[in-house]
């Protein structure tokens, strides 16, 4: 659940400040929807099929891992009154997810630009989703946020 009292508006990020979320176990759940969404799921939610690829298994879709890691840090009302959008985002997918595992989110911020806009600024920072259960990084991106300044 999103609560607009923690809001962070451009004024409130600094440089090296944390933010984590977390944890949230995987089901078949987030498999089917993310295989719907993404429209592949052949390789992703097909049982004898995914047996023959490299990772042995079902997986769920990378680009569905960074939206429920960032569901992690978002639902905490991060962003829920300041977020414009999204500049750039740069994604690696380092590891893949199967069901039952356990993630959490961590973002670090790097770096904030304010610019000459009296409105908005940019708050950069580095989004790592970690698996718990196999103690590894499973999305590693750097995202662009434009966020509100405080009114």
């Amino acid at each position: 659940m999103t609560s607009q009292a923690n809001t962070h508006w451009l004024e409130d990020f600094s440089v090296g400040a944390v933010f984590s979320g977390g944890p949230r176990k995987i089901g078949e759940r987030d498999l089917l929807f993310c295989a719907l969404w993404g429209g592949d799921g052949q390789p992703h939610s097909n049982e004898e099929y995914s047996r023959k690829t490299p990772w042995g298994s079902r997986i769920i879709h990378g680009d569905g891992t960074l939206a429920m890691g960032m569901g992690l840090i978002h639902g905490q009302g991060l962003f829920a009154e300041s977020l414009t959008g999204y500049k750039s985002m740069a994604i690696k997918y380092p590891r893949p997810l199967y069901i039952g595992d356990e993630i959490s989110a961590q973002l670090t911020i790097q770096s904030i630009e304010k610019s000459a806009s009296k409105s908005a600024g940019t708050v950069v920072g580095n989004l790592k989703v970690r698996n718990l259960t196999k103690e590894t990084v499973v999305v590693d991106a750097t995202i662009a946020y434009v966020v509100r300044r405080r009114h």
